[in-house]
């Protein structure tokens, strides 16, 4: 059984459609400076929730409950020069899958001899439930909770 906590966003660049984004509580605010600073994407309706693949959701996910249908996609890659592997993990919406794990394997695979397997979960991100007086709002960093419990 797994799980993850997870911030699920709106990636956009100025003009385009947004996309859907499942990125690692841990990581997401590195994440996100390198996404907009680096690359110039908005960032927009973060919201952090929990992962569970399908084995752990079934004896906890209520049919009312609502959640989104996101693959976590291992790759794990041998590294000749170090001689261990490499673990890459992402999460994608899974009717987006098969595309977004075609382009992660080709992009750590480009112009390389590789050692590389490739594993899918299915799981589910758990929508969460503002109470009564929340808000979805992004928060001022200095007043800000931190996303890692």
């Amino acid at each position: 059984m797994a799980s993850e906590k997870l911030v699920r966003c709106e990636v956009r660049k100025s003009g385009s459609a947004p996309s859907v984004r499942y990125v690692p509580c841990e990581v997401f605010e590195l994440w996100q400076y390198l996404m907009t600073e680096k690359h110039g994407f908005d960032i927009d309706s973060p919201v952090s929730s929990l992962w569970m693949d399908d084995d752990e959701a079934e004896g906890v996910i209520s049919s009312e409950q609502e959640v989104d249908e996101v693959d976590e996609v291992v790759l794990l890659i041998f590294e000749e020069e170090r001689g261990m592997f490499k673990r890459i993990c992402r999460y994608f919406l899974s009717t987006e899958s098969e595309q977004l794990k075609e382009n992660l394997v080709s992009h750590f695979s480009k112009g390389k001899d590789v050692n590389l397997t490739v594993a899918t979960k299915r799981g589910v991100w758990v929508r969460r439930t503002l109470g009564k007086g929340a808000s979805s709002e992004r928060v001022p960093r200095e007043e800000a909770l931190p996303l890692r419990s």
